[in-house]
């Protein structure tokens, strides 16, 4: 198993933040494309030198997250479409999308999303297929069953899941759904959670702190066939870094103990 972390978790200027994850020896690092890093603040030059950075650092981008909070439909479709053609030139393979973003609200996440947001997907999806990216569809706000037939009826082989175990958990759900998804994975992430439901989710907690059964978690991600790092998240905390060395050690941990090693 491999791990690697988000940027935006430690809330640190965007370079202070990849030179504190490589401190931690993670090598795989997901980012907001917003900020400094958007495509529209980004420049040719800007790209060359943040690979360049990386690479000195040691690190690799694996995954861009390609929409912004408070943005309308359209610019949510042109936010995403830019940020897929920025990560083909960085050489990125996964661009996310938040349903949530896009105006999906959890209330009663087995309902299904609104034609704009179908339409808007599928624009998204053709962009994907043009830039030869992984397009990641972010499991908050709708039950996996729902996910799955969203990406059944976009049709388009770029479109996949990313997958976070403490949205399942916070709004009541339980791993086991994650199974409705096993074809579809395209990007993993980890974060811990105590149990909600839709109407009162629960809330996000220190990895190890929550209700998400890692073992399973890693073992059903193990039966998908999942090859990509899985990423270590952690939204709301007043300790980011010790935090994420923690949760760190503790995956590798666990990792040793799956693996047999």
């Amino acid at each position: 198993m491999i791990f690697g972390a988000g940027a935006d978790d430690l809330r640190l200027p965007v370079k202070e933040a990849l030179a504190a994850i490589a401190r931690l020896g993670l090598r795989d690092v997901e980012a907001d494309a917003r900020g400094d890093i958007s495509p529209a603040q980004l420049t040719r030059t800007g790209r060359r030198h943040l690979s360049r950075y990386l690479a000195d650092l040691g690190l690799r981008l694996v995954a861009l997250g390609g929409t912004a909070p408070g943005a309308s439909l359209d610019q949510q479709v042109d936010h995403a479409g830019r940020t897929l053609e920025m990560a083909r030139e960085l050489g990125v393979e996964v661009v996310s999308v938040s349903l949530a973003d896009l105006g999906v609200r959890p209330a009663d996440p087995a309902a299904g999303v609104g034609e704009d947001i179908m339409a808007a997907l599928r624009q998204m999806a053709d962009r994907a297929d043009l830039t030869a990216r992984t397009l990641a569809v972010e499991t908050a706000g709708v039950v996996p069953q729902v996910l799955r037939r969203l990406i059944q009826e976009v049709s388009c082989d770029r479109v996949r899941a990313c997958i976070d175990p403490a949205e399942l958990i916070g709004s009541g759900q339980n791993l086991k759904t994650l199974y409705q998804l096993a074809d579809f994975v395209g990007l993993a992430r980890v974060r811990d959670a105590l149990a909600g439901r839709p109407s009162a989710p629960g809330r996000e907690v220190p990895l190890g702190e929550g209700q998400v059964d890692l073992r399973e978690y890693f073992m059903s991600l193990r039966d998908f066939g999942y090859r990509r790092p899985t990423l270590i998240r952690r939204r709301h905390s007043e300790r980011p870094l010790p935090e994420l060395l923690a949760a760190k050690k503790r995956l590798e941990e666990l990792a040793r103990q799956i693996e047999g090693r």
